[in-house]
């Protein structure tokens, strides 16, 4: 029964089971820095930030952002067995604020991102996505990586009880609506997550070289739940691949073979059926880069340290990373293959670049024009009844006049050759033809409204109308009266 038991799980108590509820509780806490002081630092940590800061392009901030990386040692426990899980975190609560939250409270008030290095294969599987993690942190996003020891060995394992652990530790921490940074088979463990807790996880997900166990004609992940959670339309993957001779190879049988077919089929019959008519979104729900390195550019490289394995990506595919989980879902494969593989920057009102402005609407640059101009556009274009509900002042009336506003003499009106400054008229600009000459209509013509700004511009410089003179002595009488 003792072998059983230890076929069946991982240790000599039974087998655990993840359908059933696991209580966690907090056992420590440390960070990089204090491990430091104490001359605790583990070996991977000393060269991450002696020997191998500058391949991942790491400055001195990063290198001290880097230290601040929390370590959180919990117990799990389900019935009688006991699981150790280490929760390894940036956070960025605990140095604004003074720390008097609790572990479970300080992951609300930023976006979260889950890291899920190549569990079951590598001793250290978050050091594989830590730069873009670090990168994503000073960007504004929290990171939380969830390491079980005992499973670093065993990819199967993680794949059947990684997905409920996972699940059970973010709901320890309180973080809900957490988005995915994984790569190799992290990948695999992250759908399996995704398809049994959709509410656990956010919009947008980024995955580098999924992978899956081997021993199976197909890549275990649950393609049908992926796909209705999908078909809501709040669901946006992103899937990066880069083929390496020896290492991750998607033309030769295995496992990335099986992995790409089952990505690339979940996307087609997600197209197919907005094709048909199904459904309608203004996005992909899955996006794929199918060489991150191509002969123009190189995104990424691989690091090996010992038996660990680091990947440093370009700032171009670190921005992306960023813009894709900054956003709500809005890119699509074909933006995606113009971008050469990467996010488009999206343009968002009221943040543009220096130097940059919208075309303005026509509505729009009505409002730029002085309110006279306005009423002499409108009364041009044969709207008395526009004109008595926005007349303007007395004093508006004689400023626009020119001045005539002395007692006993009427308004004098301003010369042809005078501007509205009495600057006189530049030869290069052509002369235009006063109200008085201009053919008038009842109706409102798509002529009238061509030329009524460059009328009002006219009449502007040449004075006052006939008919502009008798409406104002209709409606304010004749100011010699007065």
């Amino acid at each position: 029964r003792l072998g059983a038991a230890r076929r069946t799980g991982w240790g000599p108590q039974g087998a655990f089971h993840p359908s059933m509820p696991l209580q966690i509780r907090r056992i420590s806490s440390t960070t990089i820095r204090e491990a430091i002081a104490l001359g605790r630092l583990a070996e991977l940590e000393h060269v991450l930030l002696k020997t191998h800061g500058d391949k991942l392009n790491w400055s001195t901030e990063d290198k001290a952002q880097f230290c601040t990386m929390a370590v959180d040692v919990l117990e799990a426990q389900q019935e009688h067995m006991k699981l150790e899980v280490r929760v390894r975190s940036f956070c960025h609560s605990a140095q604004v604020v003074a720390d008097h939250l609790g572990v479970n409270e300080r992951f609300n008030a930023k976006k979260t991102i889950l890291l899920i290095g190549d569990v079951g294969v590598v001793p250290q599987p978050w050091a594989g996505m830590i730069q873009p993690a670090l990168f994503l942190h000073r960007r504004g996003f929290n990171v939380v990586c969830v390491e079980v020891p005992e499973l670093s060995t065993s990819t199967p394992r993680w794949l059947k009880v990684g997905p409920a652990i996972l699940c059970e530790t973010l709901k320890f921490l309180n973080i809900q609506a957490v988005q995915a940074l994984a790569c190799g088979n992290g990948g695999a463990v992250f759908l399996e997550a995704l398809g049994q807790s959709r509410r656990t996880f956010g919009r947008t997900h980024f995955v580098y070289n999924i992978d899956c166990p081997g021993g199976t004609k197909k890549a275990p992940f649950p393609v049908f739940s992926l796909e209705e959670h999908a078909r809501k339309g709040d669901l946006q993957m992103w899937f990066a691949f880069n083929d390496e001779e020896d290492v991750y190879n998607r033309h030769e049988e295995g496992t990335p073979r099986r992995s790409f077919d089952a990505i690339t089929g979940m996307q087609a019959r997600l197209e197919g059926e907005r094709r048909r008519g199904r459904r309608s979104l203004d996005f992909d729900e899955v996006l794929i880069t199918d060489a991150l390195n191509n002969p123009r550019t190189q995104h990424v490289t691989r690091i090996p340290v010992g038996r660990n394995t680091l990947f440093a990506f370009s700032e171009d595919c670190l921005a992306s990373m960023a813009r894709f989980m900054d956003h709500s879902p809005f890119q699509g494969q074909e933006d995606l293959e113009k971008k050469g593989g990467l996010i488009a920057d999206v343009q968002v009102f009221g943040q543009l670049k220096p130097g940059e402005r919208y075309a303005e609407l026509p509505a729009m640059e009505m409002l730029r024009f002085k309110p006279e101009e306005i009423q002499l556009v409108l009364l041009d274009c044969g709207a008395p009844r526009i004109y008595r509900r926005r007349a303007p002042k007395r004093e508006k009336l004689k400023a626009l006049e020119g001045g005539g506003g002395s007692k006993g003499g009427k308004p004098k009106a301003l010369e042809a050759g005078d501007g509205p400054k009495g600057s006189r008229r530049s030869s290069s600009v052509p002369m235009l033809t006063s109200s008085k000459e201009a053919p008038r209509t009842g109706s409102h013509s798509p002529s009238s409204r061509k030329g009524s700004l460059a009328s009002s511009l006219s009449l502007a410089r040449t004075g006052p109308s006939e008919r502009y003179l008798r409406e104002k002595r209709e409606l304010f009488g004749d100011p010699d009266e007065d």
